[in-house]
């Protein structure tokens, strides 16, 4: 059926919901976000730095490696973005508990069955918290071209030719060239969190696609494996498959996502001075299931 003028001038002012997402694709087996400008984007799990107890030198020792960690991340070419999570919940660690018990004498299995009910009732209640930390570095290839690549090396990667197959073909030599050399730039990346005491580990594209979802509803877990869109019987791209949500309100103080409600607090100075434990007191709002991310 055609579609009128008006609907689709309607539809230009309210797009789908994955159009709103910057994402282009996941490639299978490479552990990247391909964004809609072209960039890549890594994703790292940090265990953090236990510096609460730490005396003056080591914080100072750990300030000199993340300055070098710093160092090492392009300056113009590459952004960096953190995601500090606490929520009241343990995720799936009572599924995993249960999934690898292996004693078989009644008496033990009757005090882990009490053990875990007392446990859910405890979450419940909010007595449990779960941190999680997560790096993502956005690297945009043709910046980093343009100011450390030569005017031949801009030159072959350019051009006009109105062959299909030689336009895909120099696509996927051009991609395959801008991933070999953001792999060596996260190569460095990855020995100074190492230096730094950082405990990362690298996402893969199934965590990715699992981070992604999960930012859209905070209090659901879905582990629904990513299927690339060549493989599927009708072809769901990956922003299709993202999708996990609908927009149900939106004002200019907040928006309702799936009947939860995200608001975006901005600081225009930075603190004086950071001192341990000051997200501490996020643990301590009055919340009944919450989740808060800072970026």
């Amino acid at each position: 059926m055609p579609m009128t003028y008006a609907e689709h001038e309607r539809k230009k002012k309210s797009p789908a919901v994955c159009e709103l997402f910057s994402l282009r694709d996941l490639p299978e087996g490479e552990n990247i976000m391909v964004r809609t400008n072209g960039a890549f984007v890594a994703g790292y799990e940090l265990r953090g730095i236990l510096g609460y107890f730490a005396t003056d030198g080591d914080r100072n020792q750990t300030k000199a490696m993340l300055e070098a960690l710093f160092r090492s991340v392009p300056d113009v070419s590459m952004r960096i973005q953190f995601r500090y999570e606490i929520s009241e919940r343990l995720g799936d660690l009572f599924d995993n508990y249960v999934n690898e018990q292996r004693a078989s004498q009644p008496e033990v299995t009757a005090l882990d069955a009490h053990r875990l009910r007392m446990w859910r009732e405890k979450e419940q209640a909010g007595y449990f918290f779960e941190n999680q930390l997560q790096v993502y570095y956005v690297w945009d290839p043709r910046i980093h071209a343009k100011l450390y690549h030569s005017a031949e090396q801009n030159r072959k990667l350019g051009g006009f030719t109105l062959s299909q197959a030689k336009a895909i073909q120099r696509a996927r030599k051009e991609h395959e060239n801008f991933r070999a050399e953001f792999e060596s730039i996260l190569r460095g990346i990855e020995g100074s969190m190492e230096a730094a005491n950082l405990g990362s580990r690298r996402l893969t594209t199934q965590e990715l696609f699992e981070a992604l979802k999960h930012a859209q509803h905070p209090t659901r877990r879905d582990h629904r494996a990513y299927v690339p869109p060549e493989q599927m019987i009708e072809y769901r791209s990956a922003r299709d498959q993202t999708a996990d949500a609908s927009i149900l309100n939106e004002t200019e103080t907040y928006l309702n996502i799936d009947g939860y409600l995200y608001d975006v607090v901005s600081l225009k100075e930075l603190p004086d001075a950071t001192f341990p434990g000051m997200l501490q007191n996020f643990s301590t709002l009055g919340f009944r299931s919450w989740s808060a991310a800072r970026w």
